[in-house]
């Protein structure tokens, strides 16, 4: 005989980072849900979340595994901007901006971390790497910027190393800024 917790469970409600993730459990009858309840849970299967979810933590696949149907963030700076863990993989630009804009990359020195950065207002764009980081085949020194003053023109650079900065892609022509 099946319990009576099991005949009632047929939803199950998570928070994640003080969001709401909605499980559907394959249990007939009425819903039941949890707010407010921490614990790890093995998903194995589909995944439905209701609302906005945030994680904390790594997401990992098995290699076969893809995410779809994301829309990158685009962030417009005209200003100087120091960007943090939660930048990468942004987009940004310079819409708008009257003069340069200098993005200072000394908080993301991470291997892993990515960006994209077009220029949109054909003013100088300058990406700042901390002190002791390069841009492999570049620029010619550590802490050296690269640069780039042409509307249209784009770059995506990611942290290989904890130091080692690559170009993994761009348009028009970037040069070493120092």
């Amino acid at each position: 005989m099946e319990s009576k917790f099991k005949k009632r469970l047929r939803w199950l409600v998570v928070p994640v980072c003080a969001v709401s993730i909605l499980l559907c459990i394959t249990w007939p009858s009425a819903s039941t849900y949890w707010t407010n309840t921490a614990m790890n849970m093995l998903v194995r299967g589909y995944l439905q979340v209701q609302n906005d979810a945030a994680l904390n933590g790594s997401v990992t696949g098995d290699g076969g595994d893809q995410l779809t149907g994301f829309l990158n963030t685009v962030a417009v700076k005209t200003a100087e901007y120091t960007p943090t863990a939660g930048d990468c993989g942004k987009t940004f630009t310079n819409e708008g901006a009257s003069g340069t804009v200098t993005w200072n990359l000394d908080n993301v020195s991470t291997a892993g971390w990515h960006a994209t950065w077009v220029n949109v207002a054909g003013q100088e764009m300058r990406i700042d790497p901390a002190a002791g980081d390069t841009f492999v085949a570049i620029t010619n020194a550590n802490g050296d910027q690269i640069t780039n003053a042409t509307g249209g023109n784009t770059v995506t650079a990611e942290a290989v190393t904890n130091t080692k900065w690559v170009i993994t892609g761009y348009y028009g022509t970037w040069n070493d800024g120092d």
